[in-house]
């Protein structure tokens, strides 16, 4: 195994799993933020 591969390997699974991570919070972060808004409205 050469040498090169081994950080473009790193960096390929750490940027599938930045946008994983960025993927599942996103919608979690957006309902946290505005149920207190929607709630507030009312």
């Amino acid at each position: 195994m050469p040498n090169r591969t081994r950080p473009m390997t790193a960096l390929l699974v750490f940027t599938g799993l930045n946008v994983v991570l960025v993927s599942t919070i996103t919608p979690v972060y957006d309902f946290v933020c505005f149920l207190p808004f929607w709630e507030r409205r009312r």
